[in-house]
C-alpha cells in the first residue's frame, strides 16, 4: 500500500522545503505538526561511515542510525541494525538522563544485544512490528532482555500506533489501544 500522505515534527525548515518539493511534485500530502518551543534539539547520524565504494545491495547494517536530544532526552532511532553495528554504537552513544530506544529491526533475534543495551541504558523500548509477521518479531529473547532491564515496552502488533512526546524532561507515551505513561524529572 502506497501512501498519499507523510507526516514529520518540523525540526529543520531546509529540509522540511526539501521534503515539501518532493512531496508537492508528487502529488503527496505532507501533515508537519509540532514545534520546539523553547529547549534544545540535536540530532546525530551515528551509522557507519560511508563506504568508499557503492554498494550493489543494501544490507539492514547500511540503516541510517539517529539519535535525537532534546534536554535531558535521547531517543535513538537505531534502522534494521545487527549486533554487528550495535557493538560499533555502544561505544560512541554517550549517557543520557533518559533513553527512549525504537529496537532495532523490529525486535528480531540479531538485535538488541546485551552489550547494546547496557550502554546505551534505554527506559523505554518501542518495537514496529506488524500482528502475527512472518518474521516471529519481536523475538522472544529480545523481549526477555527489554523484561531484565525492566523496560517499558510498547508494541505496535499489541498497542496500534505509539505517541511518543516530551519537553526534554517529561516522557510521555499513549498509544493508539488507551496505554499511557509520563515519567517526569531528571530520576524518572
Amino acid at each position: 500500500m502506497i501512501s498519499d500522505q507523510v507526516s514529520f515534527s518540523l525540526l529543520d525548515r531546509r529540509a522540511a522545503g526539501s521534503l515539501s518539493d518532493v512531496c508537492r511534485a508528487r502529488g503527496v500530502k505532507l501533515l508537519a505538526y509540532g514545534t520546539l518551543a523553547g529547549g534544545w534539539l540535536s540530532d546525530r547520524w551515528l551509522g557507519r561511515p560511508e563506504p568508499d565504494w557503492e554498494r550493489r545491495n543494501v544490507r539492514n547494517d547500511d540503516s541510517v542510525v539517529l539519535e535525537l536530544r532534546y534536554g535531558d532526552v535521547s531517543v535513538v532511532l537505531p534502522g534494521d541494525i545487527s549486533r554487528e553495528v550495535e557493538r560499533d554504537l555502544a561505544d560512541r552513544i554517550g549517557p543520557a538522563p533518559f533513553r527512549v530506544l525504537k529496537a532495532p529491526h523490529h525486535g528480531s533475534a540479531s538485535s538488541s544485544s546485551d552489550h547494546f543495551l547496557d550502554a546505551i541504558a534505554p527506559s523505554i523500548a518501542l518495537v514496529s512490528c506488524g500482528r502475527d509477521n512472518r518474521f516471529g518479531h519481536p523475538a522472544p529473547a529480545v523481549l526477555a532482555r527489554y523484561a531484565a532491564r525492566r523496560l517499558q515496552i510498547f508494541r505496535t502488533d499489541r498497542d496500534g500506533e505509539i505517541d511518543l512526546s516530551t519537553d526534554g524532561h517529561v516522557v510521555e507515551v499513549t498509544t493508539f489501544t488507551g496505554r499511557h505513561l509520563a515519567l517526569v524529572g531528571p530520576s524518572f
